[in-house]
């Protein structure tokens, strides 16, 4: 089983962690997007190497050192797919660079929220495994309509077909999204 703690705020982890331990098994810090004009990569509203983000990375690797599992976000409410696949090499030697420089980061959670086509998905996919083998941890985040239905939701691809298709054993889980106002009735 696993508990899972969306860490976006990126204040008072130190309290669950350290004075009120739960049995969070892992982490995801959020959320990437890119930037153009020239390319960039941004966690939230800065480049992850900002200072703003010294406490926050010491505090993940604490937490890495405690057993917990740490994975970045991608996505999310933006345009970080779009951006992405108008200059994939460009783009994803960016995201890249920021897990490998992070050791402790071992996954990567993909919140697809625009317009992608499953073979770009796919392609995403399959560059991240190769690049970080079979150990790293592949999730994606879509709305709970999405993965009850047979038809594309905003994110452009049916996930039961991600599924089915040769990258679909690479995914190593689904962190379901469930809203009210997502929820098939």
């Amino acid at each position: 089983m696993h508990v899972i703690y969306y860490y976006q705020t990126f204040i008072g982890l130190t309290d669950l962690l350290i004075q009120n331990p739960v049995s969070v098994t892992d982490l995801i810090v959020s959320s990437l997007h890119f930037g153009e004009n020239p390319a960039y990569i941004h966690l939230n509203d800065y480049d992850p190497d900002h200072p703003i983000y010294d406490q926050m990375w010491n505090e993940t690797q604490l937490a890495h050192q405690m057993g917990i599992k740490i994975h970045l976000m991608l996505g999310g409410a933006g345009s970080a797919y779009t951006i992405l696949f108008q200059d994939f090499d460009k783009y994803y030697q960016l995201l890249r660079d920021v897990l490998v420089s992070r050791p402790w980061i071992c996954g990567i959670d993909l919140d697809v929220e625009e317009p992608v086509s499953l073979s770009q998905i796919e392609y995403l996919i399959e560059q991240l495994r190769f690049d970080f083998g079979p150990n790293f941890i592949i999730t994606l985040a879509p709305i709970a309509d999405a993965m009850q239905t047979d038809y594309p939701s905003f994110d452009g691809f049916i996930y039961k077909d991600l599924y089915r298709s040769s990258v679909g054993a690479s995914i190593n889980w689904f962190n379901v999204q469930s809203y009210d106002e997502y929820t098939v009735k």
